[in-house]
């Protein structure tokens, strides 16, 4: 049976002034009552888990990176490299981040955590005391398996439609602008970014500027998800217990 994560009964307000939130109430269904918590590492382990078991079969095109779409390589059941050859990817400057998958925030972490207290006083690793903190950070709806090196130069630029040519990472269309702060996602990653992004403002009350609400509601639109995006949205809402609202919608007009 799987365990399914506490369903949040609070907004981001809660969470930044209340830090003795350990446990939230549940809604929806649960298959068994054991208690699971949701955090970062129990988030990982769950992902891990839905893309392993989708690593062959009707979504076995799917089973790739955010960006660049290189096949996923396990060790085990974990996804632990890409591979290089089937997307045409090449490392900036970085071999071994290169190599490396790591689960990457769409929503990046400073964003839904910058203004609390806890990261102003030592960043991430303090604010790992704090639930709520901890909970946003392990929602899985804004994660998703990104080679290091890019995740590592996307850092917590905000996204935007560049109009650079693709040059950093072999064939990759991804783009970083260092100098700007900004980063272009290829189209193929564009719809599941926006998504992540309408959900984590509309979920936790995280306000989104105007542009950035006019070019994420752009992309949802003209990118819509894929069959593999329906597909780990549901996985994802059996174990966590909510669904991306934004991606069902648009998979509900897919089926009828």
């Amino acid at each position: 049976m799987r365990a399914k994560f506490f369903f949040p009964s609070v907004f981001l307000l809660l969470f930044l002034f209340s830090a003795d939130i350990s446990t939230v109430s549940s809604r929806g269904n649960h298959e068994q009552n054991r208690e699971v918590r949701q955090n970062y590492q129990n988030a990982l382990k769950q992902l891990g888990r839905i893309y392993f078991e989708a690593r062959n079969g009707k979504y076995s095109r799917f089973n790739t990176t955010l960006y660049c779409g290189c096949r996923l390589i396990y060790s085990g059941k974990k996804p632990k490299k890409a591979d290089h050859g089937s997307c045409g990817f090449r490392y900036r400057k970085n071999e071994n981040k290169g190599r490396k998958i790591e689960w990457e925030h769409m929503m990046p972490v400073h964003r839904f955590a910058g203004n609390l207290a806890c990261w102003k006083e030592g960043g991430r690793k303090k604010c790992q005391k704090n639930p709520g903190y901890r909970y946003i950070e392990g929602d899985m709806h804004n994660l998703a398996p990104a080679i290091g090196e890019i995740n590592s130069d996307r850092g917590n630029y905000p996204f935007a439609a560049l109009n650079t040519r693709p040059y950093q990472y072999g064939t990759c269309q991804m783009v970083v602008d260092f100098r700007r702060q900004l980063a272009s996602p290829p189209p193929l990653a564009r719809g599941q970014v926006a998504r992540a992004y309408l959900y984590m403002s509309k979920r936790y009350s995280i306000k989104l500027a105007a542009d950035e609400e006019k070019l994420y509601n752009f992309w949802n639109s003209h990118y819509p998800p894929t069959d593999w995006e329906c597909y780990r949205n549901s996985a994802i809402a059996r174990i966590q217990g909510n669904e991306n609202t934004f991606i069902t919608a648009s998979c509900k007009e897919k089926r009828q």
